[in-house]
């Protein structure tokens, strides 16, 4: 049986590095949204919510954990 799309799990490494790209104040937009989403989905929030909290601009973000 398949896993389910909505689940993933991030290695300590993989975890270290998307939290560092979305630190660097020198990536490009796509790629901090792209790790960003990953790192929201790791903690299993839904995908209506990434959607909306990616769509929104910084002042309008709830806070995440």
């Amino acid at each position: 049986m398949p896993k389910n799309a909505n689940s993933i799990s991030l290695t300590d490494d993989e975890l270290r590095y998307l939290t560092s790209v979305t630190q660097k104040g020198t990536v490009q937009a796509r790629v901090y949204k792209r790790a960003k989403i990953l790192l929201l989905k790791s903690q299993r929030l839904s995908n209506e919510f990434i959607a909306a909290y990616s769509n929104k601009t910084k002042k309008e973000r709830p806070k995440t954990s």
